[in-house]
């Protein structure tokens, strides 16, 4: 191991076999060091080889320029720190020493080195004593030469001082993340920070300095610091910056909420506002940086002076902003026709949803019309006469109008729930959905259309239908979208199926038809086997028991089939989606021994369908 460290510092030649050696030699010492999981571990070493290591590992890191060189030897200073910081290994003197250089590389692995550090102590709670000792450490020693470097590299243009930036805002960050301790809780270093944060979001970008792809410029630094310092942001306020959101037993917590709310508050709901507003006008803003904004504007909907700023810009913010975030999107178009399959993955994974400004656009307008009164009053007027416009257009309708009649569609299923318990629309929903959602099962130009309407009728499934025959065309039109021609409506039509089936009304459509109804969902997890799909497979088992009874054995032998190919397509172990379904798969089988106790017949079925499948699987 310490012969790894003397070789990646043997020679500065950068010809290729050089720079080859020496990352194969930084490798191997990350794996001898190893992340306290694996084989290897750090404090099974050697005392004697540890501590040489520890002599020289920060100088060898503070010497590279290579960003994977720089990330390797990262993880070899965390697994080293993870063990042995501060008892073992004071690092913050050499940390320190090189934070206060004039080197600009030394100055940016110090910086990146202690974001690693304080990261791993982010999610440390107040109980956990030591931990929270360890970063307060980091806190007293290490802020205020990081917030010194912020304070120097703010005027500067280049895109190098955004990256260092960055690396500060991060550190701030993870040290905040749950809870804020020592100098850090005090109004003149919050203060300090905040003003720092206020001139990053004030800072104009020129698009002539951007990457001329658009597709390269989310990445681009100076994106990337505003995204963090937006995100810190909103995670400050929704933590510390709202006093109803403070433990009664923590006075200096409420304080500071107060303080930041009369200080920065309205500040930084102004810089996210500007945002929206720059986007509504045709300038670049990277996706995160308006979810993000989003984020900021909904933690203000709360404060009672954070909202009096809102509210003569609501118009601009819900019609000119959010209805048409909400809509179908040319990038949306693009992986619908070039990758279906891709579509409907990201249409129900949860980790898309939390970085899609369409997400965060919706859960604005959702609390703006649960926490204030004016959102919704605004809302409803205009979003009928839009529906309206559209029905009165007939065969001159545009994309544009469609488009419109899409972002207000999504606005009714996200204020579902608000809607239903609301006197005032209550009753006006299910000829809403008869006159405006029923007719785009049928639209042949815009297949989005159809999935629209078939999540719609997922959003209002517990609507109490005054007529038996609306409800009969609702389940009728979700069982043909099984069979419409574009996989993402098939899938729609799947997954939100199952919302549909508790009533009597729904069993009638549903159960001469069941055969062909399971049939379909089959076929269509053969083709893309989604934990959601099955989810809605499994419903209708449970649901249909006495009508599944005739062909469990049937049903079984095919699930068990399907979960053969999932075991199959996931021999790697890694993929979490195959996982998730085969996991189903199994629960779905349990679900018909459940429905088939008695049926001595199914045990036969079963014995035959364990010996071929699942025999040889070892569950572990």
């Amino acid at each position: 191991m310490c012969y790894s460290i003397q070789y990646v510092t043997y020679t500065q030649q950068s010809n290729k076999q050089q720079v080859v050696l020496r990352k194969i030699a930084c490798v191997q010492l990350k794996n001898v060091i190893g992340d306290g999981k694996g084989e290897f571990r750090w404090h099974h070493m050697d005392n004697k080889d540890k501590a040489q290591v520890r002599a020289n590992i920060l100088e060898v890191f503070m010497l590279q320029t290579d960003e994977s060189m720089r990330d390797l030897f990262a993880e070899c200073v965390l697994g080293i720190a993870r063990d042995d910081f501060p008892q073992s290994w004071n690092c913050i003197p050499e940390i320190l020493k090189n934070l206060s250089c004039n080197d600009l590389n030394r100055v940016h692995n110090a910086l990146l080195i202690t974001r690693k550090i304080v990261k791993l102590y982010q999610f440390a709670r107040r109980t956990d004593t030591e931990e929270r000792k360890r970063l307060h450490l980091l806190i007293q020693h290490t802020f205020p030469t990081v917030k010194k470097i912020f304070q120097t590299l703010i005027n500067k243009n280049e895109p190098a001082a955004a990256l260092m930036m960055k690396l500060c805002v991060k550190i701030y960050w993870s040290a905040m993340q749950l809870a804020l301790q020592g100098p850090q809780a005090t109004v003149q270093d919050v203060n300090d920070w905040m003003q720092l944060f206020d001139a990053v979001l004030k800072k104009p970008l020129n698009e002539k300095d951007m990457p001329e792809d658009h597709e390269d410029r989310p990445e681009w630094p100076w994106w990337k610091l505003k995204k963090w310092v937006l995100h810190l942001i909103h995670r400050f306020f929704s933590r510390y910056g709202i006093k109803g959101h403070i433990d009664d037993n923590n006075p200096q917590g409420k304080k500071l909420a107060l303080w930041w709310e009369k200080n920065y508050a309205q500040r930084f709901v102004h810089h996210a506002l500007n945002v929206l507003v720059s986007k509504t006008k045709g300038q670049y803003v990277t996706g995160r940086v308006l979810m993000m904004s989003y984020c900021v504007v909904n933690d203000a909907v709360e404060l009672a002076s954070t909202y009096k700023i809102m509210k003569p810009h609501l118009n601009f913010i819900i019609f000119e902003s959010i209805l048409p975030n909400l809509a179908f999107n040319a990038k949306d178009r693009k992986l619908w026709v070039e990758d279906p399959h891709e579509y409907v993955r990201k249409s129900v994974d949860p980790i898309d949803d939390y970085i899609n400004p369409k997400t965060a656009a919706m859960n604005l307008l959702i609390d703006l019309c649960r926490l204030r009164k004016e959102p919704l009053q605004l809302l409803m007027p205009r979003l009928a006469n839009m529906l309206q416009q559209y029905v009165a257009a007939g065969n001159g309708r545009t994309e544009l109008m469609t488009l419109q009649k899409d972002g207000a569609l999504v606005a009714l299923g996200s204020l579902s729930e608000n809607l239903m318990e609301n006197e005032l629309y209550m009753n006006a929903l299910e000829g809403l959905i008869v006159q405006h959602v029923l007719p785009e099962f049928q639209n042949p130009n815009y297949p989005f259309m159809r999935e629209r309407s078939c999540w719609i009728l997922m959003r209002y499934c517990d609507l109490d239908f005054k007529s038996e025959h609306h409800l009969q065309c609702c389940v009728q039109k979700m069982l043909k979208s099984l069979r419409d021609p574009e996989l993402p409506v098939q899938m729609m039509a799947a997954t939100s199926l199952r919302f549909l089936i508790d009533s009597d009304t729904a069993q009638k459509v549903i159960e001469p038809v069941l055969p062909q109804v399971l049939d379909e969902f089959f076929r269509l997890m053969n083709e893309i086997g989604l934990d959601d799909l099955i989810c809605s497979l499994e419903r209708i088992i449970q649901r249909f028991g006495d009508q599944i009874v005739r062909i469990a054995p049937q049903l079984t032998v095919k699930l068990a089939s399907l979960f053969q190919q999932l075991f199959k397509k996931d021999d790697s172990g890694e993929d979490d989606e195959a996982q998730m379904a085969a996991l189903t798969t199994l629960e779905c089988i349990n679900t018909i021994l459940e429905q088939t106790w008695e049926m001595p017949d199914m045990y036969v079925v079963f014995e035959s369908v364990k010996r071929e499948n699942f025999n040889h699987i070892n569950f572990s």
